[in-house]
């Protein structure tokens, strides 16, 4: 092979090389990009402890679902997602089979995050506060409390 052959196969193999590397990069920058104005958002809710906007935290639902398909590895999408979850399930408290939904989908979503950050203080925390709520939700008769009582015994 000609040296000048040679130098057009290494141009394109660069250029190649170069152009998944923007576009990984793209990607990144685009989830990013989506993600802050709804993690703002759920920031501002949880530091002013302030009841949720229901709308607002579908459209942050939304761009965070958008922004979790272009970048799939990131850990902080899915565990915001959870938070919006954990919101729902807030609001429609006094609807159990939906507020348990939320709650399953919150831990859901935080499993996702601690798959992808495993040693995740917070993520355990939140898991732990999402766990809680799930047992809390649960309706159980004096039944099912006996059997759990007699197998503890």
């Amino acid at each position: 092979m000609s040296s000048e052959r040679q130098g057009l196969l290494l141009r394109w193999l660069l250029t190649v090389g170069i152009a998944f590397l923007v576009f990984d990069l793209s990607r990144t920058g685009i989830a990013d990009f989506l993600r802050l104005e709804p993690c703002a958002y759920l920031d501002s809710v949880q530091a002013t402890a302030k009841r949720p906007d229901p709308a607002r935290l579908g459209a942050a639902r939304d761009r965070l679902a958008l922004a979790w398909e272009f970048d799939p590895d990131n850990p902080i999408i899915p565990e915001y997602l959870g938070i919006v979850y954990f919101h729902r399930a807030g609001i429609v408290a006094s609807d159990l089979p939906l507020r348990i939904g939320y709650l399953e989908t919150a831990r859901d979503y935080y499993a996702a995050a601690l798959a992808l950050r495993p040693n995740s203080g917070y993520l355990w925390a939140g898991m732990a506060v999402i766990s809680g709520a799930l047992l809390e939700s649960r309706p159980s008769t004096s039944a099912e409390l006996a059997d759990g009582a007699g197998g503890v015994i």
